[in-house]
């Protein structure tokens, strides 16, 4: 083989704070080589991949916002691996990682949309219709019947069919990863002759409000009975805390005193849910084929981070807070690369994809290189950028709910630039040209302001970019899954 199989498992909302022996001891106990400071482009999903896949920081790419897509041109990475003889594939149930919003571009096989599909298939029906109705069945049916794997199809169309249709318990434990990785294991069995390229995202550590998942709270010794979950639940309008200074939901206040009892409670669930991806990941790693494996690259590793209420905020919405944007990056190389390696140094996503272009190219043979690569390719002027384009959710519709300047506190364009000490941040609200600077100092995964300034002018990219305006809408065969996973 050419070069060695490469596989890019990304935890979604996997932050590196939490990432321990403790939550993945199955992890933690492989020869790998760990980037303890590596950074993700941005504080959700969709432009921290298109960083992956385009090499280009938010900023450059511009797949920042609720309607952006990523355009063909900017499969940089996917076109690097099939120019080199790779078959790619990407495997997710994530909507912000799918064929909807460009990321099938340069993928020889795409599994998509994995939460309706029992059955592994590159047929999604979420890339044909966007409602349930007389015509979207009949276009379904027609679409299956010019494919291979019909049964496959047609099982999986049953089963969505049935769960789109279905009122399931709101609380209960919404995501797929064993299905997720099953579907990627039955691709590499099947074609583990040819050299593979495959990205998987799984959602199993997104959305610590519902039930813990089983094996996780077993492993952690964590109970959170029905009632709880509930009170949890109706406590999840993140938008309520931040923008309103509300009082708990009276459901809420059965359980908890506070919102800060809130995010500890939320905060355990999620060490519950890393838990169990880190079972996952042994699971997979253990039907594999051991001659796929040791000629593989793979890479373990979460897209942005996540907020329990540090410096006032909760999910992965706005802030640049290290907790937002730290992720987890570790890499097991093939057999004959050096193991055990620790690299300290400011990295992010697109070092990582730059290195990763040169493992498929053949230019990085070794751990050395493959660190050398990941670490200068990591750098934009000297340093790591980081930038978030405002929320995801619908700015307008904040405004109608709630105070103008609540909104405009959190509405915020901001451009982190990442060195070895420090982290320098610059703002511009929603509807703003004014631009604001803090200066922090980062320590132990967390960071002190050190200095702010107002109505400054840095870099004039960086300029240019905060003080674009308006939002794009969001495509109407998304909007109910992005809702139901918070991010609307």
């Amino acid at each position: 083989m050419a070069g060695p199989h490469v596989f890019v498992l990304i935890g979604d909302c996997l932050r590196a704070a939490n990432a321990t022996p403790d939550t993945l001891p199955f992890l933690s106990d492989l020869p790998t080589v760990d980037f303890t400071r590596c950074y993700s482009p941005s504080t959700w999903t969709r432009p921290s991949h298109a960083s992956l896949y385009s090499q280009r920081t938010p900023l450059d790419h511009g797949v920042t916002r609720r309607g952006d897509a990523l355009g063909a041109e900017q499969a940089v990475l996917p076109d690097h691996a099939r120019d080199a003889g790779y078959r790619t594939a990407l495997f997710s149930e994530n909507p912000t990682f799918s064929t909807q919003t460009g990321f099938h571009h340069g993928i020889d096989y795409v599994d998509d949309s994995i939460h309706r599909k029992p059955r592994l298939s590159s047929f999604s029906a979420d890339a044909y219709v966007d409602e349930i109705g007389v015509g979207a069945a009949l276009t379904l049916l027609r679409e299956v019947s010019r494919r291979p794997n019909r049964l496959a199809n047609l099982a999986n169309l049953g089963y969505g069919f049935a769960a789109e249709l279905s009122d399931p318990d709101p609380t209960a434990y919404p995501h797929h990863g064993q299905r997720v990785f099953d579907h990627l294991r039955q691709f590499v069995s099947r074609n583990g002759d040819q050299p593979l390229f495959c990205f998987a995202n799984l959602l199993d550590t997104h959305n610590p409000h519902h039930a813990p998942p089983e094996v996780g709270a077993e492993a952690l010794g964590l109970s959170v009975p029905t009632d709880e979950r509930r009170a949890l639940a109706a406590a999840n309008d993140d938008r309520r805390y931040m923008l309103a200074d509300a009082d708990l939901p009276a459901e809420t206040r059965e359980f908890f005193e506070s919102w800060a009892d809130v995010f500890a409670r939320r905060e355990e669930i999620y060490d519950a849910q890393i838990r169990y991806f880190d079972h996952l990941l042994a699971q997979w790693f253990d039907r594999v084929a051991d001659r796929v494996l040791d000629e593989s690259l793979v890479v373990v590793t979460g897209d942005h981070g996540q907020l329990f209420g540090e410096e006032g905020q909760l999910g992965h919405q706005v802030s640049l807070h290290p907790h937002g944007i730290h992720v987890p990056l570790s890499v097991l190389p093939p057999d004959s690369w050096e193991t055990d390696v620790e690299v300290e140094r400011p990295v992010s996503w697109l070092g990582l994809s730059q290195a990763l272009a040169g493992v498929v190219e053949g230019s990085v043979t070794g751990t050395d290189a493959f660190v050398d690569a990941l670490v200068e390719g990591s750098l934009t002027d000297g340093r790591v950028v980081v930038a978030v384009d405002g929320p995801t959710w619908n700015v307008a519709e904040l405004r109608e709910r709630y105070a103008d300047e609540a909104v405009d506190s959190v509405c915020v364009r901001k451009v982190g630039l990442v060195d070895e000490e420090t982290m320098t941040v610059y703002e511009s609200g929603w509807d703003e040209s004014t631009i604001r600077e803090r200066v922090y100092a980062l320590r132990d995964g967390s960071r002190d302001l050190r200095g702010e300034s107002t109505d400054v002018a840095p870099e004039e990219r960086y300029g240019e970019w905060l003080r674009g305006g308006g939002e794009a809408g969001v495509a109407a065969e998304t909007s109910a899954r992005l809702r139901q996973l918070g991010y609307l």
